[in-house]
């Protein structure tokens, strides 16, 4: 992942990742069958700390993130990549305005992981 731009999922609940707290997670373009993963790709000329929206979804992000339950576990099962390599949340691209969709190179009708 060194010198790569990725679409990372920030202000998640804490996981141990090689025991250290992580917040994050990189997203990856995944084939159905789990053989083929690789990262998912921010559109030309985004830089980092670019937010990635969903058009015609208000952005509101929770002061707290609930104790009990992870909000990604209720969005992550409807993110998706098309047949054209776009990255999906249902029928919505994942954008960073004025510059594009985020991408898979070569991973088509897959997951998102």
């Amino acid at each position: 992942m060194k010198d790569q731009l990725v679409v990372v999922v920030a202000n998640l609940k804490e996981r141990k990742l090689a025991d250290y707290p992580s917040h994050g997670m990189v997203l990856c373009a995944e084939t159905p069958d789990r053989q083929t993963a690789e990262l998912l790709r921010p559109p030309a000329g985004a830089v980092p700390g670019d937010l990635v929206t969903f058009p015609g979804f208000e952005r509101k992000c929770p002061d707290v993130l609930p104790v009990k339950k992870n909000p990604y576990d209720n969005v992550a099962p409807q993110f998706k990549i098309d047949a054209d390599g776009v990255a999906k949340f249902g029928e919505i691209p994942f954008t960073v305005e004025g510059k594009g969709v985020c991408t898979s190179l070569s991973i088509k009708q897959g997951e998102i992981h």
